[in-house]
């Protein structure tokens, strides 16, 4: 199938082009300037109708499928239905290409006392043979990131085990102890356990202190894990930096992304030694971090974040690139932050992420509308899969 889209605000690497974006055999063909009144023969064409042409979003952080497969702790749906329902709601977010968190975690009070089935050892191991299995048949890009808690020495071998196997496309060391990192404010915290758990303050105490007493891995143990990782071409990311030191620590490893870094002299310093910086969209969308940590529209701002991801709130990209132009960001720098940068950073560029010929044709058209953004198409791999409005 051939498809012109014409008529649109096509947002490249390097400019805004007005004019049309030509699809063949799944990639762009040919992108092209100005009115375009003598369409060619044998393509379909779209008539975008002056809205935004963007790359499709390349989320590299999204624990969403969490809660599309356990809304409640007690209701868990079967993957069939949650997976097919979420894929819905990120192809009208915009999302061609995701990377699904899957937490390998301990469990201090043991794993059938957890709330998150998803993020226990046995549901990571379901989870990721599910989706490996089924992506082929998928209509967007679904890949793998496994998160790992470096309080779990339990977990090693698993998620060896699940990188030789090649169900990994990205991992991130992560060490969420109390008093920390995201939850230095350790009072801030146990409120947040008690509503996340749905416990007394008492039990939030309880858990705290069984996180804070887990041993952890070893300097040398978490080197090794990245090392590993790095020798299956695997990118690797670091979560919570809060000191320039960890910084320092991690960079021999081959380590190239900061995930949420906490302050803004963190953010900054990362990225000044090469490491790609990521924050959460729903962080601007919500006025700051939950945490009280760094603001992501501050880090904007001071041109220390690179990557924008949903982390938890699949919409909350693309409304993040049109809230940010309505404060006086460039779109097309927004958009190097939710497409080409995640691209870059997981090594995929030079397939996806920017509306350049020869690349795949992941293409949204996005009308603007009071500053809100409304998905009208959505093509993945040059196949149009969503369409609204006419």
């Amino acid at each position: 199938m051939k498809t012109c889209i014409y008529n649109g605000k096509i947002v490249t690497p390097n400019e805004i082009v007005k004019g049309a974006i030509y699809i063949a055999n799944g990639k762009i063909e040919k992108i092209i300037s100005g009115d375009i009144h003598q369409l060619k023969g044998g393509y379909k064409n779209l008539n975008a109708n002056g809205n935004w042409v963007l790359p499709g979003i390349v989320d590299c952080h999204s624990d969403a499928v969490e809660l599309e497969l356990q809304p409640r702790p007690t209701s868990i749906f079967s993957m069939d239905i949650a997976f097919k329902e979420l894929e819905k709601k990120l192809i009208s977010s915009g999302i061609t290409t995701m990377y699904h968190s899957l937490s390998i975690s301990k469990n201090i009070f043991g794993e059938e006392k957890v709330k998150k089935y998803y993020r226990t050892s046995k549901g990571v191991d379901e989870l990721s043979k599910w989706i490996c299995e089924n992506r082929k048949d998928s209509l967007i890009n679904h890949k793998l990131h496994i998160r790992y808690e470096i309080d779990n020495r339990d977990g090693i071998d698993q998620i060896k085990d699940l990188i030789k196997n090649g169900k990994v496309d990205q991992l991130s060391i992560m060490d969420h102890t109390p008093g920390q990192g995201q939850f230095r404010n350790l009072e801030k915290y146990k409120k947040v356990i008690a509503a996340y758990r749905d416990c007394s303050e008492d039990e939030a105490l309880k858990f705290i202190k069984g996180s804070m007493e887990n041993e952890k891995m070893s300097i040398e143990e978490i080197e090794n894990m990245v090392k590993f990782a790095r020798s299956y071409n695997i990118p690797v990311a670091s979560h919570d930096d809060d000191l320039i030191e960890k910084i320092d620590l991690i960079e021999p490893w081959d380590v190239k992304i900061s995930e949420f870094p906490i302050t803004l002299e963190v953010a900054k310093y990362a990225k000044e030694r090469g490491l790609y910086t990521v924050m959460g969209a729903p962080n601007i969308l919500l006025g700051g971090s939950h945490s009280g940590n760094l603001s992501a529209e501050e880090a904007i701002k001071s041109e220390a974040v690179d990557i924008l991801c949903s982390d938890y709130y699949p919409a909350s990209i693309l409304h993040s690139i049109f809230y940010m132009k309505k404060s006086g960001s460039c779109i097309k720098e927004m958009t190097k932050l939710t497409s080409l940068n995640p691209a870059k950073a997981l090594s995929i560029d030079n397939l996806t992420g920017s509306l350049e010929e020869g690349k795949i044709a992941d293409i949204l058209v996005v009308e603007e509308r009071d500053s809100l953004p409304i998905v009208k198409n959505v093509f993945s791999s040059g196949k149009m899969i969503m369409s609204i409005g006419g």
